[in-house]
């Protein structure tokens, strides 16, 4: 009877452990943005004003969080935004201040959707479009077609130096291996003691029987 007594104690404080840890499972990182488009090649600058590129969604991309250009101006503001034509509403777009402090020196320049990624499908053509108001505004392009995808507005050969990251989806909280094990510990526990129950109920059901029939006979006799 004690080792049952100390066994139910045991279980009793690990199902209380095993309940905080599974009101607690680990907490998952949200997974690091990936690189899907990166031209790095360039052959020369243009200032030409509208300017689109356009680009195909790789297989497994689900939205565009980052773009990145290479761009040179002494003060401006540029516009990028995203669309399904070249002439379309803007499924979002996002305006900066560029300034390299010279109109021949240049910097990579970050127009950031990661709070809200846009979406998109794969396999489906998209236009990066590019604005700008204030100074001009020089960029760097290639003339050699270094990325197939897609092309720049100026010439079916040209693209635009360029960078552009997705966000994966986020990860399902991961419930490490302790967890499950106490998990599974506590749905067998919580039979055990049940069976326990009952075979203590039954117990005292024979024992009151006994007893019962025991003073019948003494009455009897």
């Amino acid at each position: 009877m004690k080792i049952n007594n100390a066994l139910k104690i045991f279980c009793l404080g690990f199902l209380l452990l095993g309940g905080v840890l599974i009101g607690n499972p680990a907490k998952a990182e949200m997974p690091a943005e990936e690189l899907f488009l990166y031209q790095p090649s360039a052959t020369r600058t243009s200032i030409n004003n509208p300017v689109w590129q356009t680009i195909t969604i790789p297989e497994g991309v689900e939205n565009i969080s980052k773009i990145y250009l290479y761009l040179g101006t002494e003060g401006s503001t540029a516009t990028l935004g995203l669309s399904l034509s070249s002439t379309g509403e803007f499924i979002d777009s996002k305006t900066i201040s560029v300034n390299t402090g010279s109109f021949y020196s240049y910097a990579w320049y970050l127009f950031d959707f990661s709070a809200n990624p846009i979406p998109v499908t794969e396999n489906n053509i998209y236009y990066i479009r590019l604005t700008q108001t204030g100074s001009y505004m020089r960029y760097h392009l290639s003339d050699d077609d270094p990325y197939d995808g897609g092309r720049l507005s100026l010439a079916s050969y040209r693209d635009f130096k360029m960078r552009l990251y997705w966000q994966p989806p986020e990860p399902q909280p991961v419930i490490e291996l302790a967890t499950l094990v106490v998990q599974t510990i506590k749905e067998n526990t919580v039979g055990m003691i049940t069976a326990n129950i009952l075979q203590i109920i039954t117990l005292g059901l024979v024992i009151f029987c006994i007893m019962l029939v025991l003073k019948l006979l003494r009455k009897f006799n």
